[in-house]
């Protein structure tokens, strides 16, 4: 059986070390069986960080992910055999010879600055000044 001690748990990690921890990751997996699931956002977050993933085909994941067996794979949830397969699989796969997408990651606080921008630039409106909306 093989060890585990190459593989981290790491809890919650705060939005800001996401993508960091994504483009140091080999692989990320998300194992998802709930029908509530939409979209992979924490898949899509590592895919942009050049890092493969493996998921379910719950929600939108089957349609938002890559299932070409390089940079992601879609199983069956609740099926541990082909998680197991899939796991392996990408492992073996050459992945980590390829170059990581080197980009600075944006955030939600990013967006919503620059729609605020827009608005402001459409209407006409005075810009605003960062430290006043915070």
């Amino acid at each position: 059986m093989p060890s585990l001690t190459n593989v981290i748990f790491a809890g919650f990690v705060k939005n800001e070390d996401l993508f960091n921890l994504f483009a140091a990751s080999d692989l990320v997996v998300s194992p998802s069986i709930s029908e509530l699931e939409s979209t992979p956002i924490s898949l899509l977050s590592a895919l942009v960080a050049g890092t493969p993933v493996i998921g379910t085909s719950i929600g939108g994941t089957a349609e938002a992910i890559p299932n070409d067996g390089i940079r992601g794979t879609i199983i069956s949830p609740k099926d541990s055999l082909a998680l197991a397969n899939a796991i392996m699989q990408m492992l073996k796969k050459d992945n980590r010879s390829k170059e990581k997408i080197t980009f600075v990651p944006r955030f939600w606080s990013d967006v919503s600055r620059d729609y605020l921008r827009i608005a402001q630039s459409t209407l006409g409106l005075p810009a605003y000044v960062e430290s006043e909306i915070r």
